[in-house]
């Protein structure tokens, strides 16, 4: 009976302590630099982004990067001046435009005098829509006995042979952009290379009536392999199977401190766009 008593106190204890709240002490990490930005062979102004990361438990918006001089070469030799438009935001020229077979590097100087560059990225075309579709998903979803229709695209894409060509997807839904993880479409001709393939996303669902917006981007196969992690350590965070968490680098280095970590991407893409809208009776 003893043996038995303190088997049921010590359950009762332990019952007690999983009420407890559970407090970890997270120590403040070093502050990193992260830049954002994009050249197209689309009308600029283009724009880059500059902030410093906040503390694990620091819920305020990002500080900004003020006051630095920020430009981009090509690689006969041009260079283009940013100027700052506000807050950690810098602004190319609107006259200027990316250009295809062009390749592109950003230089950064930061107010302390530390200095930040890209990889060369590469303008590469990118091949137009031979067709823009949708589908509906079967069996459809039905909540509370009403049938919810559900719709995803696809397209048809005719792929440039002897090339090696990475593509993006970014998506506009009613004339609001699709920013989340699950909007982050990439994929490559890995398996197609100069053939028409087909693509579909059934990842992304849409209703009726809706408009859509899909812009195709040519990427380089850095920038596809960056987003590629992006979206495997996003998904399967918290999963024993997943990718293990990791700081995710882009393309940039620190000239001043090469063992320094920056974060984001700086990137060039050639651009199509289609639109349709989700109108099955038509």
């Amino acid at each position: 009976m003893l043996r038995l008593t303190i088997i049921s106190l010590f359950l009762l204890a332990l019952a007690s302590s999983c009420e407890d709240p559970i407090e970890i002490d997270i120590p403040d990490g070093p502050e990193r630099l992260v830049v954002e930005g994009w050249i197209t062979d689309q009308p600029g102004p283009y724009e880059i982004k500059l902030s410093i990361t906040n503390n694990f438990n620091d819920t305020a918006p990002n500080p900004k990067v003020l006051n630095a001089s920020v430009s981009v070469m090509d690689n006969r030799g041009g260079v283009f001046d940013f100027a700052e438009q506000s807050p950690g935001i810098y602004l190319s020229s609107p006259d200027w435009e990316g250009e295809i077979g062009f390749t592109y590097t950003s230089m950064i100087i930061l107010s302390d005098g530390t200095q930040v560059v890209s990889s060369p990225e590469p303008l590469n075309i990118v091949p137009e829509f031979d067709s823009l579709f949708y589908k509906e998903v079967f069996p459809p979803t039905i909540i509370d006995g009403i049938i919810q229709e559900e719709f995803f695209l696809g397209s048809t894409i005719q792929d440039p042979p002897n090339v090696d060509n990475f593509y993006r997807w970014r998506i506009t839904q009613n004339a609001n952009p699709l920013i989340d993880i699950e909007s982050i479409i990439i994929f490559s001709d890995r398996f197609v290379d100069g053939n028409d393939f087909q693509l579909e996303v059934p990842q992304l669902l849409f209703g009726r009536l809706d408009t859509i917006v899909v812009q195709q981007e040519s990427i380089s196969e850095r920038a596809f392999d960056y987003y590629d992690l992006l979206i495997a350590q996003a998904t399967t965070l918290g999963q024993s199977s997943g990718t293990a968490p990791a700081i995710l680098r882009g393309n940039m280095t620190s000239q001043s401190n090469p063992e320094e970590i920056v974060l984001g991407y700086f990137g060039a893409a050639a651009i199509v766009s289609d639109t349709i809208i989700i109108a099955p009776d038509n």
